[in-house]
C-alpha cells in the first residue's frame, strides 16, 4: 500500500480486532463470556507493541488464536492453516504442531489406538494442511536456499537479552553455548512432554509459551504480549503482572540513545521476573498463612473471614 511506518501498525491493528474476535468465539466454545476478552484488548502492553509500536508478533498471535479457536470445532483442516500461517510469521508456533495432531487425534480415535488414530482419522488434515501452507509459502524464494530464514542462525547462537533463567546461567559463570545448550535440552524435552500429555491444545499452546518466556536467551517485551491472550482463560495473576513489569526492559534503550551503549541494567532483570513471581505467589502465601492459623493479614483490625 505503501512503505511507511503507519501502514504496517494499520495492518497489525486489523489483526489485533482480529484477534479478538476470534478470541471471543473461542471464550464461548469454553463456556465463557466473551466480555473476558477485555484482558487481551485492553492489556497495555498489547496496545504499546501493537499499535505503538507495529511489531508483527500480534499478527501471528491472532493466527494462533484462530488455530485454537478451529481445534476446539475440530476443524482441523483449518487448524492448520491458521498455525501454519502463524508460524509463517514467526517460527515459535511450528513447536505446537505435535500437539495440535495429538489432541485432534485423541478427540477422533473412536476406539483406535493412538497411534493409528494420527493417520487414519481426520486428525491427519492437520499436519497435511499445515505442511502444504507452510512448504507452499517457501516455494517462491526456493532459490534464495538456506538465506531464507534470515537471521535465525544468529538469533539462535548469539543474541541475549533480558533473559531470566540464561542471565541467571550467566552471572554464574557458565559460558554462552553450554547456557544455551541447557536450556534448549529443556525446552525441548518440556516440548515433548506437552505433546505426550492427553491435554487440549489451548492448554499445550499455554505451557509451550510459558516455557518459551522462561528459558529463551532473548525477552524482547513484545515476546509477552503471546501469553496476553491465554489469561482470559488461565487468569495469571504472575503472567498479568509481566504484562506490565516488562516495559522496564525499555530502560536499556535510554544509555544507547543518549551514548550509543547497549548495556543492561541488572536490576531491571531481578525486578521484571522478582516483582512477577512475587504477584503471583503472594496469594498463595496468604493463604498458606491462613490454613496454618497465623494471622488474617490485610483484613482491618477485629474483623474476621
Amino acid at each position: 500500500i505503501a512503505p511507511e511506518v503507519w501502514v504496517i501498525k494499520i495492518g497489525v491493528v486489523v489483526w489485533d480486532c482480529l484477534a479478538v474476535f476470534f478470541l471471543a468465539g473461542l471464550a464461548r466454545a469454553y463456556d465463557i463470556h466473551p466480555a473476558a476478552v477485555a484482558l487481551y484488548f485492553w492489556n497495555p502492553l498489547v496496545v504499546l507493541e501493537g499499535a505503538g509500536h507495529g511489531h508483527i508478533d500480534v499478527v501471528a498471535v491472532s493466527l494462533l488464536v484462530s488455530a485454537l479457536l478451529y481445534i476446539r470445532l475440530k476443524g482441523y483442516g483449518r487448524a492448520g492453516a491458521a498455525l501454519a500461517l502463524s508460524g509463517l510469521t514467526k517460527f515459535l508456533p511450528v513447536l505446537m504442531l505435535p500437539a495440535f495432531w495429538g489432541w485432534a487425534a485423541r478427540g477422533e480415535k473412536d476406539g483406535k489406538s493412538g497411534f493409528a488414530a494420527l493417520f487414519k482419522t481426520r486428525a491427519i488434515a492437520l499436519p497435511v494442511v499445515f505442511a502444504a501452507v507452510f512448504v507452499g509459502a517457501y516455494l517462491p524464494f526456493s532459490g534464495v536456499g538456506w538465506s531464507v530464514l534470515g537471521s535465525l542462525q544468529a538469533y539462535a547462537l548469539t543474541w541475549e537479552f533480558n533473559a531470566p533463567l540464561y542471565g541467571l546461567l550467566r552471572d554464574f559463570g557458565i559460558p554462552n553455548e553450554t547456557s544455551r545448550l541447557i536450556l534448549s535440552l529443556i525446552f525441548f524435552v518440556g516440548i515433548a512432554v506437552v505433546s505426550l500429555k492427553p491435554m487440549p491444545a489451548i492448554q499445550a499452546a499455554y505451557y509451550v509459551l510459558g516455557m518459551f518466556i522462561v528459558l529463551t536467551p532473548t525477552l524482547h517485551p513484545w515476546y509477552i504480549v503471546w501469553i496476553v491472550p491465554f489469561l482470559c482463560f488461565y487468569g495469571n495473576r504472575g503472567w498479568l503482572a509481566m504484562s506490565g513489569f516488562i516495559v522496564l526492559a525499555y530502560v536499556v534503550l535510554i544509555q544507547f540513545r543518549e551514548m550509543g551503549v547497549w548495556e543492561e541494567a541488572g536490576w531491571v532483570r531481578w525486578l521484571i521476573f522478582g516483582g512477577s513471581v512475587s504477584v503471583w505467589l503472594w496469594p498463595r502465601i496468604i493463604g498458606s498463612l491462613r490454613k496454618s492459623g497465623g494471622p488474617p493479614l490485610g483484613d482491618p483490625p477485629g474483623q474476621t473471614d
